[in-house]
């Protein structure tokens, strides 16, 4: 999966990756940045919460977006990056899980409203994003199920690759039905795909 990955990141040249709640995802995807922009890399969404970023042709193509529910796991992929010397590729944000209304059901989510609302600010129409949800989530009541609808409601006009780790089979064909629907009364064009063995989902523009 992780070599998958990696070779995804570097042939579709994204705009910007968002990983909910997956360290090791987060730190292997830091370290290709790295090794391939150098120390160049920037963090996106500095400066005060109502600054308007706009990006020039001077950004570079990927940045890292990386959420976290607790303060301790965010304090140790920083301290982890800062080891590894990749720190400045990647923005970590707390964002506790909060409660969700999905289709009747309460599920939970990452409370990354603001950050998600700032990133489609930042991003032109037509953006590529690669999203990582991690495994955390799936261990809590519906926990993945809200993920379509934030990204769809703050980042509605980017392209998404939307990757899905450790899924059982049941959660899968249950999560496929559900975003299926979704995107039906979205109107948006979808299409599933499997990336070594993880659910993969591509949002066309």
């Amino acid at each position: 999966y992780a070599l998958a990955l990696l070779e995804k990141y570097h042939s579709d040249r994204y705009d910007v990756v968002v990983v909910f709640g997956s360290a090791a995802t987060t730190e292997l995807l830091a370290k290709a940045e790295v090794s391939t922009h150098g120390n160049q890399s920037q963090l996106m969404l500095e400066g005060q919460p109502n600054d308007v970023v706009t990006p020039s042709e001077n950004d570079l193509p990927t940045s890292i977006i990386s959420i976290e529910h607790q303060r301790a796991q965010c304090a140790a992929i920083i301290k982890s990056l800062e080891a590894n010397n990749c720190r400045q590729a990647v923005n970590v944000v707390h964002a506790p899980w909060i409660e969700c209304k999905y289709q009747d059901k309460t599920t939970l989510f990452y409370s990354s409203e603001a950050t998600l609302k700032r990133l489609g600010q930042w991003l032109p129409d037509g953006a590529k994003i690669l999203v990582v949800i991690g495994p955390p989530l799936l261990k809590v009541n519906n926990g993945v199920h809200d993920g379509l609808s934030e990204l769809l409601q703050y980042l509605p006009t980017q392209a998404l690759d939307i990757v899905m780790e450790g899924l059982s089979s049941s959660l899968e064909n249950e999560l496929k039905t559900d975003w299926n629907s979704l995107l039906a009364n979205r109107q948006r064009q979808a299409e599933w795909h499997h990336l070594s063995n993880t659910l993969e989902l591509k949002v066309f523009v």
